[in-house]
């Protein structure tokens, strides 16, 4: 039997009509990630930093997705990191110094954590560029890396060395310095987790650990060692009252015990009586020694103006307020020069 030919002819349409449509049809006419959904498939937040930016040229699209990757990594950085700023100025001028530190920071990062772009898309009923700029998270950390290691030896040099150390106040001395050394380290930790907090805690997590306990582990030696005030002269106690109140703001544990002290502060307060006066007069000063078992761990000199009085008594209660006037303004002062506290 002979096959219907107007079947054939119907069939052989079909396929003609499949094969023209399909070699006629349109490619889309913008890139994939020129849509939310699109960008996410093609740079996957949890591989890429990526943001899509636009402009009337390429080079202000390119401006436009770098800027949106900088105000991700302004959201995301620590407001303390790189923000720190020393002097006293106005609060217009300390936002606008610290503005400027966090952006340079920010800029110069990204240089080094490589920048890379799409292929423009032109959107010609726009007029309108489209760009998108991406950071690989984990070549950007790799190359981000090292800078870390450079500031976590920094820190890490003066805490094991604090380790080894046997007396406390020197102790303390060294984990003030590595404190200090950790602000530093603690910026770069920031950026690094603005990157990939998985790959930062992975690589740091015990130096973090570190970081988080050493307020804790400097107040425990500061209250594990005691001080005992000894004075050789004070007009009704203003001068003690001073230094205790000075070393317990610091942080220091005052025992009235001397037996259970592991440091003695020794002060000795001298009036400096002048002879050949008609008025009692002194040009008072004392000296501070904070004395550990073998030697002493800190010193300071206090004196005041000269004290002119009737009698003895008001002259001296005159010099030992004047004295714990001054070590309230400098003895605070020294003891954070000397030993960070």
């Amino acid at each position: 039997m002979m096959p219907d030919k107007s079947g054939i002819k119907i069939l052989l349409f079909s396929i003609l009509f499949l094969i023209t449509t399909n070699a006629f049809a349109k490619a889309p006419a913008y890139p994939a990630w020129y849509t939310n959904d699109g960008l996410e498939e093609e740079y996957p937040s949890t591989k890429y930093i990526r943001e899509m930016g636009s402009g009337k040229t390429k080079p202000d699209a390119e401006n436009d997705a770098v800027a949106y990757i900088s105000r991700y990594f302004q959201t995301n950085v620590s407001v303390n990191a790189v923000s720190r700023t020393t002097g006293i100025t106005t609060n217009g001028e300390t936002s606008m110094i610290q503005e400027m530190e966090i952006t340079n920071e920010i800029s110069s990062n990204m240089q080094l954590f490589g920048i890379k772009y799409s292929d423009c898309y032109y959107n010609k009923k726009e007029r309108t560029y489209y760009i998108v700029a991406y950071i690989d998270i984990n070549d950007a950390w790799n190359r981000y890396e090292p800078e870390l290691t450079l500031k976590r030896n920094e820190f890490m040099a003066y805490y094991e060395a604090a380790q080894v150390e046997q007396e406390p106040v020197v102790k303390i001395k060294l984990l003030n310095d590595a404190r200090i050394a950790a602000q530093a380290f603690e910026d770069k930790l920031s950026f690094a987790n603005a990157l990939s907090k998985k790959l930062t805690e992975k690589n740091f997590g015990s130096d973090i650990k570190t970081l988080s306990n050493l307020p804790s582990l400097i107040k425990r030696l500061m209250v594990e060692n005691p001080v005992y005030i000894k004075i050789n002269d004070d007009y009704s106690g203003t001068i003690e009252a001073a230094i205790r109140n000075v070393l317990t703001q610091k942080g220091f544990s005052v025992t009235a015990t001397k037996d259970k002290a592991s440091y003695i502060a020794d002060i000795q307060v001298d009036y400096n009586k002048a002879d050949g006066t008609s008025r009692i007069t002194l040009y008072p000063a004392l000296y501070f020694s904070l004395e550990g078992k073998n030697a002493s761990v800190f010193t300071f000199n206090g004196e005041s103006e000269r004290v002119v009085a009737p009698n003895e008594n008001s002259a001296k209660k005159i010099a030992s307020e004047n004295l714990a006037n001054n070590i309230n303004e400098n003895l605070s002062r020294e003891l954070e020069i000397t030993l960070g506290l």
